[in-house]
């Protein structure tokens, strides 16, 4: 009996070797894995390639942006058109209707009436 069993245990471990994979069907998987492989590269390469011309944009944006900026600030700069060429402080200009400098409010205060 022990015969018979060590006999059976041989042939299944035979059996099982031989209902394995051949090697075309080996090969034919393989080829599949490197195809997933390949088209997995290719959106990996895909995405950065996008992510850089996302980038691109965005620093073209920044440069377009400061150069309005600076611009902008050429604008400001240049004289009104009205020939005022220099800029008055608060000190230099004439003071508006109803408003004093600091220094004459305090000695134009109405004196308090009564008490």
């Amino acid at each position: 009996m022990r015969n018979f069993f060590g006999i059976l245990f041989l042939v299944g471990i035979v059996a099982l070797t031989a209902c394995g994979p051949s090697k075309k069907e080996q090969a034919a998987e393989q080829a599949r894995q490197d195809s997933i492989a390949a088209v997995e590269e290719e959106a990996r390469q895909d995405s950065i390639a996008a992510a850089a011309a996302k980038a691109a944009a965005a620093a073209e944006a920044a440069a377009d942006a400061a150069a309005a900026a600076a611009k902008q600030e050429e604008e400001e700069i240049r004289p009104s058109r009205r020939g005022d060429t220099d800029v008055k402080s608060e000190e230099d200009r004439p003071a508006r209707r109803g408003e004093q400098k600091e220094d004459e409010e305090e000695e134009s205060r109405p004196a308090r009436r009564g008490s």
